[in-house]
């Protein structure tokens, strides 16, 4: 099946993690990572709709999870972020909002978890990425931001985090991103499209 993105729309939002009011039939690939990692502007992005999701300069402002329906297969969820904010309850509230999502939420097939390529794995990277192993659910990395660096340093960076990743054993698709260059756009479709066909 070829995936419509142009078509995606807002579905609703969930403050919390079961999200009982969205059923669980077809699939759903969530996106997450720290505050202003870039994942409204990746949906934005792959859905060719700059108004589709909202983002917000603060950090952290984001606290609850967003539904955005693809077609009747797939859907996309924007997860709150994690690390620091600017709104100090929604530090934890988000983190334990993220988990309990990926506890019980069966559709759930993908995680597509943003990082930003000056920064690397942070704490709360390696925090869930061990719990995603766990629980067996497909895994990309998008470096994001990567037109703030030149080609040498992105490739010292992305060198830097193939070494931070051989302590999970198992591997993980990394792929450099920008939505302003339209870097790596094409890849994270195609990754999506290897997951959606093999569940769907």
């Amino acid at each position: 099946m070829i995936i419509n993105y142009s078509s995606t729309y807002f579905l609703t939002s969930s403050t919390n993690g079961q999200c009982a009011s969205v059923k669980q039939d077809g699939m759903e690939i969530a996106l997450t990572g720290y505050s202003n990692s870039g994942k409204s502007t990746l949906i934005n992005c792959l859905t060719h709709n700059k108004k589709l999701s909202r983002f917000s300069k603060y950090p952290g402002r984001t606290n609850m999870i967003n539904f955005f329906t693809v077609n009747s297969y797939l859907r996309l969820v924007d997860l709150p972020g994690y690390g620091y904010s600017t709104v100090y309850t929604n530090k934890k509230n988000n983190y334990n909002l993220i988990f309990n999502y990926i506890q019980t939420r069966s559709c759930l097939k993908g995680i597509l978890l943003l990082i930003d390529i000056r920064r690397l794995l942070r704490v709360e990277d390696i925090k869930l990425l061990q719990y995603l192993q766990i629980k067996y659910i497909n895994i990309m990395i998008l470096l994001t931001k990567c037109d703030k660096l030149n080609f040498s340093f992105q490739k010292k960076q992305m060198n830097i985090i193939k070494q931070q990743m051989v302590i999970f054993g198992k591997k993980i698709p990394i792929v450099l991103f920008s939505s302003l260059k339209n870097i790596g756009v094409l890849y994270v479709l195609k990754i999506i499209d290897i997951w959606f066909n093999k569940y769907i």
